[in-house]
């Protein structure tokens, strides 16, 4: 099966799996969505009042998210924030356009905003390379940006004097590529798009899988740094600890608090972590185990790595590692067997309004 997410709609998430709006509401938790990622739609905002999600700033969206702080007073609060200006096309205010100025590429201008040069052929060249050391300061001027919004909601919280009674976590639902794999991927092709080596959803690497997970607040260690691989699927169950809330048997997940408190070196390297199923390309999914990684396309694709030793997933190791790979896809069996429980077989339209800001994002055509 090729994945091409400009003509499949996402699948709903199903009504018997509880969402954490959910839970909490039930709890008494007041709940509020601030998203700027059109496809938060459907199920993904029950129980959330209100539930803004629209292609908008960070400022905006932090506006309207600050104002819901304010608004709960003495109750307790859950409030989703997610912010999109990381996503192409890049176009934070103008003083973080050029906030980390590059002269030795040339100046900067709109079609830095764009993924652009999304074929390798073009790698070898002082053109290219002058885009992509434009490109790279500009997701950095963004990801500055973005900083500076998180910093207010903190400050906010401190003027409120809710700060030390208020549980952070920072996350994001994948990375981005930067030709880190071009020419491996260009190899391997599939992708409908005719990309490759550029943005995400495309591909099982470590740039697009690795991402940061930021816990802050009340019975949380301050200046661990864990390397262990832990899953965004700890994320809610995690929360909900804190929280003192129970979580729901159907739910996936293991409540890693005693990692964050700094009480526990609970989570070992052979803690396996799971993905599956890009936007783009050919379907695949990744396994993580003991320092090992194996990547399996249903085209026949198969990668193995060794990221102890090979962190930037240079060498395949397949060939030469057969019983490696069986024991890997053995494991990544038994976790992609718990997945599929999750999706609906309701499929929702997307109206008008959701699709034109879904174009601008690039995933529609």
């Amino acid at each position: 099966m090729v994945k091409d997410l400009r003509n499949d709609v996402p699948a709903q998430i199903s009504a018997a799996v509880p969402t954490v709006a959910t839970i909490l509401d039930s709890a008494g938790f007041r709940c509020g969505l601030f998203s700027a990622n059109p496809y938060l739609y459907g199920r993904f905002k029950d129980d959330f009042d209100p539930a803004i999600v629209e292609r908008t700033p960070a400022t905006r969206l932090m506006d309207s998210a600050l104002e819901f702080i304010e608004s709960a007073g003495t109750s307790r609060f859950f409030a989703h924030i997610q912010l999109m200006d990381l996503h192409q096309p890049i176009e934070p205010p103008e003083s973080y356009f050029d906030f980390f100025p590059t002269p030795e590429a040339g100046p900067r201008d709109a079609r830095h905003k764009e993924w652009g040069f999304s074929g390798g052929e073009f790698l070898d060249t002082r053109q290219f390379q002058d885009f992509r050391t434009n490109r790279l300061a500009l997701y950095d001027g963004a990801l500055r940006y973005i900083d500076s919004e998180i910093g207010r909601l903190v400050d906010a919280l401190a003027d409120l004097e809710i700060l030390d009674d208020t549980l952070i976590i920072i996350t994001s639902d994948h990375g981005e590529e930067f030709w880190d794999h071009a020419e491996r991927e260009a190899s391997l092709g599939g992708d409908p798009r005719g990309f490759y080596g550029i943005g995400h959803g495309h591909s099982m690497f470590q740039e697009l899988l690795r991402v940061p997970l930021v816990f802050f607040g009340p019975g949380v260690q301050a200046g661990i740094v864990e390397g262990a691989p832990i899953s965004l699927l700890d994320i809610v169950p995690t929360l909900l600890g804190f929280l003192g809330v129970d979580k729901p048997d159907v739910m996936r997940g293991v409540d890693r608090r005693k990692l964050v408190a700094g009480q526990s070196r609970e989570i070992s390297e052979t803690t396996d972590v799971f993905a599956e199923s890009p936007a783009y390309g050919p379907d695949s999914w990744a396994v993580i185990s003991g320092g090992w990684k194996l990547i399996e396309r249903v085209d026949g694709v198969v990668l193995l790595f060794d990221l102890n030793n090979d962190p930037l997933e240079s060498i395949d190791l397949s060939l030469e590692n057969p019983h490696q790979v069986r024991e890997l896809r053995k494991r990544a069996m038994s976790l992609r067997g718990t997945l599929v429980a999750i999706q609906s077989t309701e499929s929702r339209a997307l109206d008008e309004a959701t699709k034109e800001q879904l174009r601008v994002l690039g995933y529609l055509e």
